[in-house]
């Protein structure tokens, strides 16, 4: 075969102005130690651009799945507490993985290890999939599923406030179908909040509010009796928010003697449109608006405290300075004149 010349002329100039790149091949003996080194990377660049919490859940979740197959686990048929055992073993084998075995820098925080476990043991399959619909339009630092929010609990299945009474502790009660709702929720306003710059910030008391929210709207569209239009076209109104107000002047009060009629007052009569309507009577006006003023006014005290608080440790750090020495003697020899 005769050699060109021609042909390979441009291949010198190409190595001389070309980018060499070193690849490091590394071979693993098993799978689970690829999910392992990919937490790794993520968690030593995790200042540009790590993992979010539900792709780390996903990985890990696959190896406690490899783990239970090497035991002869049902791992879709095992128990919660089966399932914890394989997260205690996966989470031990990911902190000896590599370097985290000399280095705990790494190693996964209690918000990470928190959201990871309520992502794989408590959500159903139809919330990851929102959750992940909503990261690949809003990225997870300007979205609202960060590792603050996604590691309380009170989103998780079958949470419920405590010190509940009949019939609020079921009605607020998270499931499937409200667990569901609430992110449908949350998808909505994190979008009409996409233009903003700082994105949707959330805090624990309003991802709270927002739980409370899907609960109380979800109980009443399972046990209503209202057909198949009505109910989409509740939903879509619940999911805009049309009665977040009326919900927490309503989980304001929970009322023990609430039955499934009053979740939403009138909910059966039209408007003009030919939707569900919201009709509350002047004595559950009266009751809601002497309860918010009670709120309120607690909630104003807890402020005027706290800023008093603040104000009290201000004016000793200053009477404390050379300065207010300084114009305390001044002023005593200036009377003294």
């Amino acid at each position: 075969m005769l050699f060109e010349y021609g042909l390979a002329a441009p291949v010198p100039r190409f190595l001389k102005k070309g980018w060499h790149v070193n690849v490091n091949i590394m071979k693993f003996k098993t799978s689970r130690s690829c999910y392992y080194e990919c937490l790794l990377q993520s968690q030593q660049i995790k200042e540009r651009a790590p993992l979010t919490a539900l792709s780390m859940a996903i990985k890990l979740q696959a190896a406690m799945q490899d783990v239970a197959k090497d035991k002869g686990i049902d791992f879709a048929t095992a128990t919660l507490s089966a399932k914890q055992t394989l997260w205690k073993q996966v989470l031990l084998e990911f902190n000896s993985h590599g370097v985290l075995s000399v280095n705990s820098r790494y190693k996964l925080n209690w918000y990470q290890e928190n959201s990871i476990m309520n992502l794989c043991f408590h959500s159903s399959p139809s919330a990851l999939v929102l959750i992940q619909k909503s990261l690949d339009q809003i990225p997870e630092k300007k979205g609202p599923y960060q590792l603050k929010v996604l590691s309380s609990g009170r989103w998780i299945l079958g949470a419920a406030p405590k010190n509940l009474q009949a019939p609020w502790d079921q009605i607020l009660k998270m499931n499937d179908f409200k667990q569901t709702l609430f992110f449908e929720i949350c998808n909505q306003e994190a979008a009409r909040q996409k233009g903003n710059s700082s994105g949707m910030k959330i805090s624990i008391e309003e991802w709270n509010e927002l739980c409370d929210y899907a609960c109380w709207g979800g109980h009443a569209l399972e046990m209503s009796e209202m057909s198949e239009e009505e109910v989409r076209s509740a939903r879509r109104r619940l999911v805009e928010g049309d009665w977040v107000q009326v919900c927490k002047q309503q989980v304001l009060i929970k009322d023990p003697a609430w039955t499934i009629k009053d979740d939403f007052p009138g909910f059966t009569s039209k408007d003009a449109n030919g939707m569900p309507s919201v009709s509350l009577s002047a004595e559950d006006l009266e009751k809601m608006s002497t309860a918010e003023q009670d709120a309120r006014f607690k909630a104003d005290l807890l402020a005027l405290s706290g800023d008093m608080a603040r104000l009290v440790h201000l004016a000793d750090n200053l009477f404390g300075t050379f300065l207010y020495r300084w114009m305390d003697g001044w002023m005593d020899g200036w009377i003294d004149r």
